[in-house]
């Protein structure tokens, strides 16, 4: 579901603080990373971050750290984006004729992605590079393409909820559900990319089906996204006040086995969606 992209998105944003030395729990990460995000839909971009500001800062982080995660989070989000879009293509060459330049593409992908992860070892300096080992940066970078896999999957079987697609275009939908994700992202003109997401969406399924209906499933696909945005914040709010030991033990035990946790997590995915 959503929930799943919005926790690892929280789950993210702890561990981008926690390599730059700070020790906060994840309910209290989460907690500020979902409250501060929906200041995103007020007009002017920087809501958001302005909110994040203060909630840190009353937790001991400077100013100067919170811009850095909030730098290196755009880009870790662009790069699993970007990642997870690739399986768009297909359905990029198929319908919208785009030229088949797939092999370039992934190509100059991995070689960016491989300067980006080694920087430190090509010696590449830059400014807002993030100075975390290769592993953790491959790690977080695999982080985002999985999230967004789970955003493009929801948002696929939301459209057939509506209207048969070709099960074959499941992984296309997917990948063009990021893609559609990641132009309205990069759009500076609205919060949220609102109507620039929806607007890529209907474009691409258009192909597929008639514009309204395209429009439609679009729409739907946006309401359980914020649906799913007011559910994760108030579960945020919650788990953060809880003092219930057993959600205490929990949470020591998720944050000593993050890796176990996230493939007991898509077992359970995977066993749900069966």
């Amino acid at each position: 579901s959503f929930l799943v992209y919005y926790f690892l998105r929280g789950y993210i944003w702890k561990r981008l603080v926690k390599q730059l030395g700070y020790e906060m729990a994840y309910k209290d990460t989460n907690f500020i990373w979902a409250a501060s995000e929906l200041q995103r839909y007020i007009p002017g971009n920087i809501w958001s971050f302005l909110g994040r500001t203060i909630m840190l800062s009353e937790k001991g982080m400077t100013k100067k750290d919170i811009a850095k995660c909030t730098i290196y989070e755009i880009q870790f989000l662009l790069l699993g984006s970007a990642l997870a879009s690739f399986l768009s293509l297909p359905f990029l060459i198929k319908y919208l004729n785009f030229p088949d330049l797939s092999l370039l593409i992934i190509l100059i992908f991995l070689l960016l992605g491989v300067l980006y992860t080694f920087h430190k070892k090509f010696k590449i300096k830059f400014l807002f590079l993030p100075q975390f080992s290769p592993s953790e940066t491959i790690f977080i970078i695999f982080l985002n393409a999985l999230l967004f896999f789970f955003f493009g999957l929801v948002y696929y079987f939301s459209f057939i909820s509506f209207i048969f697609i070709d099960p074959n275009l499941i992984w296309q939908i997917t990948g063009v559900s990021v893609l559609a994700y990641l132009t309205g992202y990069l759009s500076i003109l609205t919060p949220s990319g609102i109507g620039v997401r929806e607007g890529a969406l209907v474009f691409a399924l258009s192909k597929i089906m008639s514009s309204a209906t395209a429009g439609f499933v679009a729409l739907f696909g946006r309401f359980m996204l914020i649906v799913a945005e007011i559910i994760f914040v108030a579960i945020s709010y919650v788990w953060h006040k809880t003092k219930n030991r057993f959600v205490t033990k929990l949470e020591t035990w998720i944050h000593e086995n993050p890796h176990l946790t996230i493939l007991i997590g898509l077992i359970l995915i995977y066993i749900l969606y069966l």
